[in-house]
């Protein structure tokens, strides 16, 4: 069968690593408070789930999005080297782009096969790490006192800045590799959620001037120039569900997962990913291994963008501050 070119969205190379891999792959984890479980990350590291919050449901592995695809690659748990509400780029720990955090990613007896990396969502949050350290943020990586830099917050940035993002997740990259020659690295792209507070085009793609799908090609950048793998989730063009407007629920944590092992094993088996479209033309009712990921993401809420302003500064709705953010807009509450 021969595959429209629109499709091949994965090199022929993505498809071999992935067939590369062990039976039984160690897998680590790499993330933000999307990423956290009580009991499995670092003792003493920032952890959102049971932890900063009680969300029903998310109790065990399984029950987040990373035990859904460890489960279906046929893996196992090396490490979740994850801090709630960690960038990447920063000026020391818990960045990612920090040594400590990398060391993280193995425990005493055993290094990854296979890292996925999901982070990215308070860079663009923040607007980059400096308005972190300026916001007080409790995971800001420095002191505003240590740092010689611009005090001024920046309610806007531009691709400059998504740039220096972009750098820094390439840097982690490169440290990551250095540290794990042997590990096959997937880097994540960020997707939009929703909440049953909001509408469904509640959420806000341009909080500070440049926009979500900028962050996504930071980093397929960083990840194509750094020997890496780019998993696209944002192309299915879906929402998850969210407990707060951005943290996954239940439902949420099933629905990212499976996008992420929909894309792996999809790649694994045919060399390319599917888009949206072409999944509701597949026989969900079958007992293949994507199946039951099919249905899932079939079901899940369609991206829906409703403000079209470039940056919240200066509207009216703006909820955003100096020392926090949000990605719902107030405008558009149920």
């Amino acid at each position: 069968m021969s595959i429209p070119s629109h499709q091949l969205r994965h090199p022929s190379t993505f498809q071999h690593a992935l067939n590369s891999l062990p039976l039984n792959p160690g897998i680590s984890i790499f993330g933000d408070s999307i990423s956290t479980l009580r009991g499995i990350i670092p003792y003493g590291w920032r952890c959102f789930y049971q932890s900063e919050a009680y969300v029903e449901g998310i109790n065990q592995t399984c029950d987040t999005w990373w035990g859904v695809v460890i489960d279906a690659l046929e893996g196992h748990l090396v490490t979740n080297a994850s801090f709630s509400g960690s960038t990447v780029e920063g000026f020391g720990f818990p960045a990612g782009v920090s040594f400590e955090r990398l060391h993280a990613l193995k425990s005493d007896t055993e290094t990854p096969d296979l890292i996925l990396m999901y982070m990215g969502i308070n860079d663009f949050g923040w607007g980059g790490a400096t308005n972190q350290v300026i916001g007080q943020s409790v995971s800001a990586s420095a002191q505003l006192s240590d740092l010689a830099i611009d005090s001024t917050f920046k309610p806007t940035i531009t691709l400059s800045d998504v740039a220096s993002f972009s750098d820094s997740y390439a840097l982690t990259l490169t440290r990551m590799h250095e540290l794990f020659p042997n590990a096959m690295v997937c880097c994540i792209s960020l997707v939009a959620c929703t909440h049953s507070d909001y509408l469904p085009e509640a959420f806000i793609f341009s909080p500070r001037g440049v926009t979500l799908s900028d962050y996504n090609h930071a980093i397929k950048r960083a990840a194509e120039s750094s020997g890496a793998y780019f998993v696209d989730i944002s192309a299915f063009k879906t929402m998850y569900q969210s407990v707060d407007g951005l943290h996954p629920n239940k439902q949420g944590m099933r629905e990212l997962g499976s996008m992420v092992a929909f894309n792996l094993l999809s790649t694994k088996q045919t060399g390319f990913c599917p888009d949206y479209s072409t999944l509701q033309d597949q026989n969900c009712n079958s007992n293949n291994s994507l199946s039951i990921y099919t249905r899932n993401i079939l079901t899940m809420t369609r991206t829906t963008q409703g403000c079209r302003l470039s940056t919240c500064e200066g509207c009216k709705h703006n909820a955003l501050t100096q020392n926090s953010w949000s990605l719902q807009c107030n405008a558009r509450r149920a």
